[in-house]
């Protein structure tokens, strides 16, 4: 099975998919809950806890945190870290932060919760703290769970030059998209703003030309990753066919032989871990233009790096 395209769907099949012992390699799921025991995956595969066969191109979720603090350290060249959440979906997102952030590269935490409806000022105080204020401000949670109004907070209390570094819950739409989080902070007001994004491998030229060929039109970011998952299967059962397995047995032939074996494909080298996971993490890390759209702003590639092996 290709697919599916949505982390929710998967959380379906893979129950069925397991009892059956049947293939799927999805290129575009990244819920860490289907692949790793820690986050509840044993309870899909319920039926066969111990065989994985569920693989994905796409990379896990839970390597944005780990990224995030890499570039922060890295890329923003941030040694102090104010860590703001929202206090509800974006903690998780801030703890994996700070733990990578500390432990990892050795960076410092400053922490505060932004608690719904309170002024955004009150967690900023930090960075009135002279040569030791931190250097980047993260945020955990979503452009309409307060990134909105703590970033103009930033910029009216003379701290706009400050890094703001988020997740993709803030990647939603360029300055001309309702209610974006460009459009509500303004085009010149987010500038100074990244973001992270769970990717796709980078695709092959030759890829990219012939889809064009075929189709009249460019592919969407998951078209090349699912061409993969056929060249993984076609690729593994051309191999297992010359130890010519039976019927009964080819389904747990081709599950032991992808998750053991790499693969050259349009996406580069393609390998999975014990848990089903790629061995390559990409993500992509965008950051606000306020010249592009028209002057509208919006988002631009800065960095794109892989991260694996997954966590």
């Amino acid at each position: 099975m290709i697919g599916p395209s949505g982390s929710v769907v998967a959380k379906s099949t893979i129950p069925v998919t397991n009892a059956a012992g049947f293939l799927e390699c999805s290129p575009a799921n990244t819920s860490p809950s289907l692949t790793k025991p820690r986050y509840g995956a044993l309870d899909l595969r319920a039926a066969h806890p111990n065989d994985i066969n569920f693989v994905r191109i796409a990379p896990s979720d839970d390597i944005q945190a780990p990224a995030l603090a890499s570039f922060a350290y890295n890329d923003l060249h941030a040694t102090v870290a104010l860590v703001v959440d929202d206090t509800a979906d974006g903690r998780e997102i801030a703890d994996g932060f700070q733990q990578a952030y500390t432990t990892t590269f050795g960076g410092r935490v400053i922490r505060r919760a932004l608690n719904p409806g309170a002024d955004p000022n009150t967690v900023l105080t930090p960075l009135a703290h002279g040569a030791d204020r931190p250097s980047v401000v993260f945020f955990g949670g979503f452009t309409s769970t307060g990134a909105v109004d703590l970033r103009k907070a930033m910029i009216a209390s003379g701290h706009g030059d400050i890094p703001f570094l988020s997740w993709d819950g803030l990647f939603d739409g360029s300055g001309s998209d309702k209610g974006s989080y460009i459009q509500s902070v303004t085009a010149a007001g987010s500038q100074g703003t990244y973001v992270s994004h769970a990717t796709q491998p980078p695709t092959k030229n030759s890829f990219l030309e012939a889809y064009r060929q075929a189709y009249g039109a460019e592919p969407d970011e998951y078209a090349a990753a699912a061409y993969a998952c056929v060249q993984v299967i076609v690729d593994s059962l051309r191999a297992i066919a010359a130890d010519r397995p039976s019927a009964q047995d080819l389904r747990a032939a081709l599950r032991t032989y992808v998750i053991a074996h790499h693969y050259e494909t349009v996406v580069g080298d393609v390998g999975f871990d014990g848990n089903g996971d790629s061995i390559h993490q990409y993500v992509t890390f965008y950051r606000v233009d306020p010249s592009a759209a028209g002057g509208k702003g919006d988002w631009v590639i800065e960095k794109q790096a892989d991260y694996g092996p997954p966590p």
